[in-house]
């Protein structure tokens, strides 16, 4: 809606069985990822039991409520860019990525085992001269210990408030909400 484009959409891929929340416009700002993260919560289990009018409901009345609240304080936007190591990324979280290389890697190995007849020609005579090699004393020392403190926020104490994750779509507009479909 208007001219900076407001408005949420929530898709519901039936195929793949995954839903995603995106925002675009003033929504961006309201919807952060902290309440989108709670919307998908509240309808995926309708999703998951084929009650698509009540996550619809649900998922309704959840705007509803978000949009009187209107901006959380605290509210701000981190953009993330989609780029070739997020696809990546994105495509290493899927199944048939990890059996393409299981197949792969089985029909290699079963190639040189079998071309090679069994012979073994590398042995640890290959690399060292015959009793030059004798392990006399073993010990292990402890060096130093290094400790790491993160700061982690908790959003859901603080009324909502939170960031608001941005990408550029293909419109070449702002958009934000889910970067990766949720399956249910």
């Amino acid at each position: 809606m208007g001219s900076d484009y407001s408005g949420l959409l929530m898709l519901v891929n039936m195929q793949d069985r995954e839903m995603l929340i995106s925002t675009s416009g003033r929504a961006i700002d309201i919807f952060t990822d902290s309440r989108i993260t709670r919307m998908e919560d509240n309808v995926i289990s309708s999703l998951s039991n084929a009650d698509y009018y009540n996550a619809c409901k649900t998922f309704i009345r959840d705007v509803k409520n978000y949009a009187n609240a209107g901006v959380p304080s605290g509210q701000y936007r981190v953009e993330t860019e989609i780029t070739y190591a997020n696809k990546v990324s994105r495509r290493m979280k899927s199944l048939p990525i990890y059996i393409t290389a299981l197949v792969i890697s089985l029909g290699a190995t079963l190639i040189l085992s079998l071309s090679s007849k069994g012979k073994v020609t590398i042995n640890s005579g290959t690399y060292e001269e015959t009793g030059s090699f004798v392990l006399s004393e073993t010990r292990d020392d402890y060096i130093r210990e290094s400790t790491t403190r993160t700061r982690i926020n908790d959003s859901s104490s603080s009324g909502g408030s939170g960031k608001s994750s941005t990408h550029i779509g293909s419109s070449g507009r702002t958009h934000g909400g889910s970067s990766s479909g949720r399956k249910f």
